[in-house]
């Protein structure tokens, strides 16, 4: 049987949700073929530059985002996502009360 995933009730459920700067929690709500994560984010946050060896998807659910990339920014309302791709150098502006659904690799690794 499937799984009804509720992802504000994912974070607010979480006792050890991975937190950032100033306000961000971040939880693991699935896996898909032991390969793609799923993760509900909320909060506030001002994401440092970095890259990371998968690629990543970052679907606003709530609010808007702000991807920026070396290129410009890229802003998404609710329904629509930014796709950054592996080894883009990138970091995130979520204003406060923003709810999103990232995918990405299984034990992605992120770095500067």
């Amino acid at each position: 049987m499937g799984k009804l995933i509720r992802l504000e009730h994912a974070l607010e459920s979480d006792p050890a949700p991975l937190k950032a700067p100033p306000a961000w929690a971040n939880t693991e709500v699935g896996t898909i073929n032991g390969r793609v994560v799923l993760h509900a984010g909320g909060g506030k946050l001002d994401g440092m530059w970095h890259r990371q060896d998968s690629d990543e998807f970052l679907m606003v659910v709530r609010g808007s985002l702000v991807v920026e990339f070396e290129a410009g920014p890229l802003t998404a309302g609710p329904g629509e996502g930014i796709l950054i791709a592996a080894n883009e150098r990138h970091r995130a502006a979520v204003p406060d009360g923003c709810l999103l659904l990232s995918v990405e690799g299984v034990a992605m690794k992120r770095f500067e």
